[in-house]
């Protein structure tokens, strides 16, 4: 009798027990959908307690795997909450960059948020991460499509520039720079803005020297102008000037060529200066020899001096000996026909009075005859009458 009462005693704190963990459960239970995980462990541990005084081995199992659930929850929690708290930076730091238009370097921060916390969670398990990572990733690829474009855009522009820096037509180069800027700026990669940089630089290289030439040919026009007007000390002038200016740019071969042309005309100008001396000499000489009518020597000086005028761009000297000369051949003409005139009235004259001596009077008449009609020619040469 005693141990049936005592089994029933038993039984009766066992069914109160059950019941006590029962609502103990609902309480556990309501803490856990609450997320009030470490409500939920002290209270399953009260469930142990009361299974272990009842002898209720399966509800103490069953509340240690609940239990361990929730460290698991309360260590994912920690991590969403971790993971949380590190997007909260990020977006401020993604945010920066964007404003700054430095993309590449915001995704790298995005892939390096991903890489961090893939092993520990399901980043699409977190509602906040899964739609930032969403709208990130979205947006990567719209980036990614517009980049490729700008970049067909940047090699079609350049294969215009290189082939328009390759043949020289500058001004269509420094054009297609100009289209490439904008889309350099939109494209935002560090090689690509190098290389352009490059060709920017190349071209106004390339600028100043065409700029340079034009000069310097604009300025050896100048230069070869006085250098035949013989105005030497101008040439020269205007030529050392233009090499002082080279000489600041650094161009050594070009200044040299420069130099080389400075010394010809050096060169040009002594000579000059020796054949106006001899020019001056050969004019004394002819005037002299002119005043002692030496036609002939005059002559022969003249030839020189038309010569050595015309050489050295004394036109006007030239043209005045050229007359001077044609008037000397004249002279020189009459002289000799003179000369013939005077030895043949000389012959005929020493026959007639040959003729005299042997009394032949009439034949030294005839011969007298035609002296007188030889001078009388020379003196008033044949004119043609109507």
């Amino acid at each position: 009798m005693k141990e049936n009462k005592e089994n029933k005693d038993l039984k009766a704190e066992q069914i109160k027990i059950i019941s006590e963990i029962d609502q103990l459960k609902v309480i556990a239970n309501n803490h856990y959908l609450m997320k009030k995980y470490v409500e939920a462990i002290k209270i399953s541990n009260k469930i142990i307690d009361l299974a272990t005084k009842a002898g209720l081995n399966s509800i103490i199992k069953e509340q240690e795997n609940f239990i361990n659930d929730l460290k698991k929850m309360i260590e994912r929690d920690t991590v969403i909450k971790m993971i949380i708290e590190d997007l909260d930076r990020l977006q401020i730091k993604y945010k920066k960059l964007l404003e700054l238009k430095e993309i590449e370097k915001a995704n790298d921060l995005v892939e390096n948020f991903r890489n961090n916390y893939s092993d520990l969670i399901s980043l699409d398990e977190i509602p906040r991460v899964k739609s930032f990572l969403e709208e990130h990733d979205n947006s990567w690829r719209e980036y990614l499509e517009r980049q490729g474009n700008l970049r067909k855009q940047l090699d079609s522009l350049e294969i215009q520039f290189v082939s328009y820096y390759k043949t020289n037509n500058l001004k269509l180069a420094k054009e297609t720079l100009f289209k490439a800027k904008p889309l350099l700026d939109l494209l935002q990669e560090n090689i690509l803005e190098a290389k352009w940089k490059r060709y920017a630089i190349d071209l106004l290289k390339k600028q100043k020297i065409e700029d340079l030439n034009r000069k310097v040919n604009k300025t050896i026009e100048k230069v070869n102008s006085l250098v035949e007007d013989y105005k030497f000390t101008d040439a020269r002038r205007l030529l050392t000037k233009l090499i002082k200016n080279i000489e600041e740019k650094n161009f050594p071969k070009l200044i040299k060529q420069l130099k080389i042309k400075l010394k010809v005309i050096t060169d040009a100008e002594e000579k000059y200066k020796i054949l106006n001396e001899e020019l001056e000499k050969y004019i004394s000489e002819f005037n002299d020899k002119l005043a002692k009518q030496n036609f002939k020597g005059a002559m022969e000086n003249c030839t020189q001096i038309i010569k050595i005028a015309r050489f050295i761009g004394k036109l006007e000297i030239a043209s005045n000996y050229s007359i001077i000369m044609e008037d000397l051949k004249s002279k020189i003409r009459k002289l000799n026909l003179l000369n013939a005139l005077g030895d043949k009235i000389k012959k005929l004259n020493q026959e007639a009075l040959k003729l005299i001596e042997s009394e032949e009077f009439k034949p030294a008449l005839d011969k007298f005859k035609i002296i007188k009609k030889n001078l009388k020619e020379f003196i008033y040469p044949k004119r043609i009458h109507d």
